[in-house]
């Protein structure tokens, strides 16, 4: 079960202040009668007839907490997540970008565990040395990425050089145009950043580098990006947090994403409170 406004459940503090008074209340209550009553009988009798005419019914009952507890849950408006990996395949999308060096095997493996991590994000592949190439565009097939992939090579790039900015610029334009809310770019390199630094102005996007060689320092260019260093063995955390920032627009925005649980509560709540106007017998 997941919450769409979990702020709401603060309301739990205050209500649970009002239980704690009126059980309170209840209990002084019980020895003490209303109105005039309370002038006209002796005080030695008092505390008796109060007990003897089940004052303590008259307060608030019980019925009205859980009613409004049902209120406060529905304020929050509880669901439960369905599985839906085409509605979550519209809302993140991740593009790597291949540093493309003398070697490409580790970049491929990458590759295949961001996929294995969560099948269901939208993946597009850029090949940047001397300048950027879109490789495979959006896609949650594997079988089309990898026929794209595994034949890739070094020899195949027209220029050759070093100009990862390119690649980011690519992937930040790729993401803009398909309109994904929440975005993430992987830079993928077993080379030393590049010596030259052009800086990408910031995006909507999560800029991740994972350097796949030791010895390549790229601390220094990841930061005037405005990106994080990682190594590959983060890669599951990268996918929950996409995942995370999918699922938090989906609870709110997309229907099939969820199931609402609000209308079955505010519905049980409006007939308990039904039952608080019943007419008791004498």
């Amino acid at each position: 079960m997941s919450f769409v406004f979990p702020m709401a459940l603060v309301l739990f503090v205050p209500l649970c202040g009002l239980l704690v008074l009126a059980r309170q209340t209840r209990s002084r209550a019980v020895s003490r009668l209303p109105g005039a009553w309370h002038g006209l009988i002796v005080p030695d009798l008092r505390s008796f007839t109060a007990l003897r005419s089940n004052l303590g019914q008259a307060a608030m009952p019980i019925l009205c907490f859980v009613v409004a507890l049902l209120v406060v849950i529905s304020l929050a408006r509880p669901g439960l997540d369905l599985e839906n990996d085409e509605a979550f395949g519209t809302l993140a999308g991740r593009v790597v970008i291949l540093d493309v060096g003398s070697d490409l095997t580790r970049h491929r493996h990458v590759v295949d565990d961001l996929y294995r991590a969560d099948p269901g994000v939208s993946t597009a592949v850029v090949a940047v040395s001397g300048d950027a190439y879109r490789i495979v565009p959006f896609t949650i097939d594997k079988a089309q990425i990898d026929r794209y992939l595994r034949v890739l090579t070094s020899e195949m790039m027209p220029q050759h050089g070093q100009n990862a900015h390119l690649g980011l610029a690519l992937a930040e334009k790729m993401l803009a145009d398909a309109g994904f809310p929440v975005r993430q770019i992987v830079l993928l390199s077993t080379r030393a950043a590049p010596e030259v630094l052009v800086e990408i102005p910031l995006a909507d996007s999560a800029r991740i580098v994972i350097p796949l060689a030791p010895g390549g320092d790229w601390s220094d260019w990841t930061i005037a990006q405005g990106g994080t260093v990682v190594s590959d063995q983060a890669l599951p955390g990268l996918t929950i947090s996409l995942r995370a920032e999918a699922s938090e627009i989906a609870r709110a925005e997309l229907p099939t994403a969820r199931q609402e649980l609000t209308t079955w509560l505010v519905g049980l709540a409006a007939m308990l409170w039904l039952v608080l106007f019943r007419r008791r017998t004498s």
